[in-house]
């Protein structure tokens, strides 16, 4: 696995976590850049694994990164959810890429860490939130049961500006 082939496997897991809640205050981080403007990094990104040494983890314990909500609840991303599959082939990368480079998993994981924050500050389109919001003119159609349409006000909060965004919602 190459470098760019596991940061992807990371940033299309992390983004795909949102929209994420603080349990505390109810704020909602509607999307990925959103989490990464509004919260304050907590320490290092860990690897359980790695740190532990275990290489070749049946079931790999997994990865978490923290950050601080601005009410002061740590929130944290982790790679729970994501494919084994995909866990244990990023756990071999992070082994051959610490051996090869000669550095710990949490400085790697640091760098994967920061590498995702910039993409998110001079990339917003790619990390999953539109450069700007706008009022969209499509229209959005609700599907009754009975087969009967009729048009529905737009949830612009979930909606997503361009060619995709023609919602069909069943009732």
């Amino acid at each position: 696995m190459t470098d760019d082939e596991a940061f992807e496997i990371i940033r299309r897991h992390f983004q795909s976590l949102f929209p994420l809640t603080c349990p505390s205050c109810g704020r909602r981080y509607a999307e990925l850049r959103d989490y990464i403007l509004n919260t304050k990094r907590v320490g290092q990104a860990i690897s359980y694994d790695a740190e532990a040494g275990v290489w070749d983890a049946t079931v790999p314990v997994g990865t978490l990164a923290l950050a601080n909500c601005a009410c002061g609840t740590t929130l944290g991303l982790s790679t729970r959810g994501m494919e084994l599959s995909q866990r244990r082939a990023l756990l071999g990368w992070i082994k051959d890429t610490t051996e090869r480079r000669g550095i710990q998993p949490s400085e790697l994981l640091e760098e994967v860490r920061d590498r995702i924050r910039k993409l998110a500050l001079d990339n917003p389109a790619r990390c999953g939130l539109p450069q700007q919001r706008e009022a969209c003119s499509h229209e959005v159609v609700v599907e009754h049961e009975r087969g009967r349409q009729s048009p529905a006000p737009h949830d612009l909060e979930a909606h997503r500006v361009g060619p995709a965004c023609a919602t069909l919602r069943r009732w």
